[in-house]
């Protein structure tokens, strides 16, 4: 009979650590996994984040509509062409570009400057 106990008691605390330990993942899981309540705070907030992104394009978009809206038809759409290349800095492909470093301006500058003294310097010596 004390065999029996003991072993009744063996199985009971075998039940008893192996619901302890299902309900410890089960909570852990609640608190901290893929689907927890932590991811779900996350995922509240990067919606809000997105909605107000959103939001704000939508406002933009509005107020472009508008500036498109109030340009007149009668605008030379050559000059409309070539101020909306020099303020997007993009070019045609029919383009020819110049490439000048700002070094070679430089240089251009202090060579005048230098060819301009050396006159000076001839005129006060004659």
């Amino acid at each position: 009979m004390n065999a029996i106990r003991f072993s009744r008691k063996r199985w009971g605390l075998f039940y008893f650590g192996l619901s302890l330990g299902l309900i410890g993942y089960f909570a852990f899981q609640a608190l901290s996994g893929q689907k927890s309540l932590k991811a779900r705070s996350e995922l509240k907030w990067w919606v809000e984040k997105q909605q107000k992104q959103l939001s704000d394009l939508q406002k933009l978009r509005a107020e472009m509509e508008r500036d498109i809206a109030l340009i007149r038809r009668d605008i030379d759409p050559d000059l409309l062409d070539e101020q909306a290349r020099r303020l997007l800095n993009m070019a045609n492909k029919d383009d020819l570009i110049i490439m000048l470093n700002r070094a070679d301006r430089g240089r251009e500058v202090s060579r005048k400057g230098k060819a301009g003294n050396n006159q000076k310097m001839m005129q006060k010596a004659q």
